[in-house]
């Protein structure tokens, strides 16, 4: 992956142990997604998706419960965790 002001140039092939590496658009690392361009840039896409994903599962599934402290727990558990990663990519 290139990233800077040629970012989108074509550029001689890299060979690595006789094997020709691969040019990419974005790649991910640590679950944190790369793109190329012409400074570092991160895509929270995917984090954002896991994290309605996760909210409205929970939400869903505790409809019924009587408890709204054991859904706040849920919600703590599994949601707030995927928010937070969300907010440092920022």
């Amino acid at each position: 992956m290139q990233i800077g002001e040629r970012y989108k140039e074509k550029c001689e092939p890299l060979l690595l142990a006789g094997y020709e590496l691969q040019f990419v658009q974005s790649l991910k690392y640590l679950g944190v997604q790369f793109l190329a361009s012409k400074k570092l840039k991160c895509s929270v896409d995917n984090a954002r998706l896991e994290f309605y994903r996760s909210f409205n599962a929970i939400y869903f599934r505790s409809k019924g419960a009587q408890s709204e402290l054991v859904t706040l727990q849920l919600f703590k558990s599994y949601c707030l965790t995927l928010n937070l990663c969300y907010m440092l990519q920022r």
